[in-house]
């Protein structure tokens, strides 16, 4: 697994650093399999941010293999969230059954939406944040130690990630592991596709992950 710095520690960033780490993967001589990005940011526009739209565009130009998956957004709204309403990205949008969870961003650009309610993840030690959601921002809902239960589509979208690497590690292309994951999923409206447990496929692999 290769992690490309994209935001601060805080996990706030710029139109310009999550380019700049798209660049690095575009330039790199052997990209990933699959991008993971677990950030979103609404522009209240239907036409990507100038840096972000062309560094993915380089990226799938330069790797058509690439498989770029990214969380659609907390804001509960319809309106395209980036990099993930992209047209080479995959964007997850999180929820149950057949809809989208209130907080999540749904609509026509919306590609797969799972649950991602209570996901189990790491967590600073020391560090107790505050329950609940604050301005559509996933924030721990518990906190133990080194984990904590996390709510949100940055949850969402590397559960899709991890499917398609799984898929991918199997000796699929970038071409049939989407056929196939779509395959296992249902029509949701506008939360796109309804993966129930894309954790059922198994994520053991050898495939490269880049997030």
């Amino acid at each position: 697994m290769l992690a490309v710095k994209a935001l601060d520690s805080d996990g706030f960033g710029t139109e310009l650093s999550v380019a700049e780490a798209l660049f690095r993967l575009a330039d790199a001589d052997a990209a990933p399999q699959v991008v993971n990005l677990s950030l979103a940011c609404v522009a209240g526009e239907e036409l990507a941010p100038i840096a972000i739209d062309a560094a993915l565009d380089a990226l799938v130009e330069r790797h058509p293999d690439t498989v770029v998956v990214a969380a659609a957004g907390n804001d509960g709204t319809t309106v395209p969230a980036w990099p993930a309403a992209h047209k080479a990205v995959v964007a997850v949008g999180a929820g149950d059954r057949l809809r989208a969870a209130a907080y999540s961003n749904r609509g026509y650009w919306v590609d797969y939406t799972v649950p991602a309610d209570g996901i189990v993840s790491t967590y600073v030690h020391g560090t107790r944040p505050a329950p609940g959601t604050t301005d559509g921002c996933a924030v721990p809902r518990q906190f133990d130690g080194d984990y904590a239960a996390w709510t949100g589509t940055s949850f969402a979208a590397p559960q899709v990630a991890g499917a398609l690497a799984a898929l991918l590690s199997e000796g699929r292309n970038a071409r049939t592991a989407m056929g196939e994951l779509r395959r296992r999923s249902t029509p949701a409206g506008d939360a796109g596709r309804m993966l129930t447990t894309p954790a059922g496929l198994s994520y053991e692999g050898h495939g490269r992950a880049g997030v």
